[in-house]
């Protein structure tokens, strides 16, 4: 999955498209880094040594039960806050399904990033370079990448992460840990900013004692990024779809575009939702509940789809008649059920 700034990035440009303004940018800002604050929880330490293994968590959430992890914070948002961190969630979420396929195929055997820990490497030189065309600096500061909260707003972001986590996994979680992931989140990246590469050095020398080649040193900003550089090749624009196998015809700025288009149908779709302009089964149907990992629906991150399956195919065995009955009066639709993507079709990014 991208790094902090490319999914803040990524979900600034889809609030400005989709014209709203996040009540707490910072709460926004920390939304938009998803699940992966849960990473740093304790990560120093070994899993069974953690107390509650939020890095685990963190990582199931990118797959498992995806919508109902969403909808659980759809639905538990009400203070500013809870929905500005909300709304930052579902651009990370965009971002993810977008993006994440081409990283898997710039990172196996023989590609660009196929090295061991590419997957960290390329998505932290994207981070650098998208911060350098952004700023002129390619170190990302962690003010930026992982803004601080209040205690309000931190407070409003456990709850939702614990209900989500509630939802989709069905396990609870104390409230105490996903606030110190938080502070563990910013901590880290605090350390893994490396313009002169000294800390880059120490850290190359030492992973290996922990996660392996690429486990700290992946993070380290600033980096470079491959195929950006004079006489190199451009790393590719039409590539092999690594969970589908289609072909696509998109390079990076166009999947971020999507990324963005994307997270900003969703954040419609979650403010018609809590201004009573739409349904949340119509805002379910918009969000869909996608694999982070190759942006597709499937058993593990839908286990709901398959059961919807089941019962289409029940439908259709021949069933009894039924006396007809009379049809009742129409009432009058609580819900204004509005077209996101015609309204979304009528705005710009400003």
């Amino acid at each position: 999955m991208p790094e902090g700034y490319t999914h803040i990035r990524t979900a600034r440009a889809a609030a400005r498209l989709a014209n709203i303004e996040p009540a707490d940018r910072a709460a926004f800002d920390c939304g938009a880094n998803g699940p992966d604050m849960l990473f740093c929880y304790r990560v120093w330490r070994k899993s069974a040594r953690r107390g509650e293994d939020l890095p685990k968590i963190g990582d199931r959430l990118h797959n498992e039960n995806t919508g109902a992890f969403l909808q659980a914070l759809l639905e538990t948002a009400k203070t500013p806050a809870q929905q500005s961190y909300a709304l930052g969630f579902l651009c990370h979420y965009a971002a993810d399904c977008a993006l994440h396929p081409y990283v898997v195929m710039i990172t196996k055997p023989g590609a660009a990033y196929g090295m061991p820990g590419g997957h960290g490497y390329f998505e932290i030189a994207l981070d650098s370079f998208l911060h350098q065309k952004d700023t002129g600096k390619s170190a990302v500061p962690v003010d930026v990448n992982t803004p601080a909260l209040s205690e309000e707003a931190l407070e409003g972001a456990a709850e939702l992460l614990q209900a989500g986590i509630r939802a989709a996994l069905g396990q609870t979680v104390s409230r105490r840990a996903v606030k110190d992931s938080f502070v563990h989140t910013r901590l880290l990246r605090r350390h893994f900013v490396s313009r002169m590469r000294v800390k880059y050095a120490l850290f190359w020398l030492v992973e290996p004692l922990f996660g392996g080649r690429g486990f700290i040193t992946g993070h380290i900003t600033p980096a470079r990024l491959k195929g950006t550089g004079k006489n190199e090749t451009p790393l590719p624009e039409v590539w092999e779809h690594p969970f589908t196998g289609e072909e696509q015809q998109a390079d990076l700025a166009a999947l971020l575009e999507q990324a963005e288009r994307t997270g900003a149908a969703y954040m419609m779709a979650a403010q018609g939702y809590w201004q009573g302009k739409l349904r949340l089964e119509k805002v379910m149907g918009i969000i869909g509940s996608r694999s982070y990992l190759s942006g597709l629906e499937d058993e593990l991150s839908a286990p709901r789809l398959e059961e919807s399956q089941e019962a289409a195919a029940e439908s259709e065995q021949p069933q009894l008649e039924t006396p007809e009955q009379e049809p009742e009066a129409a009432e009058e639709p609580k819900w204004r059920d509005i077209d996101i993507f015609d309204e979304l079709d009528h705005n710009s990014v400003g």
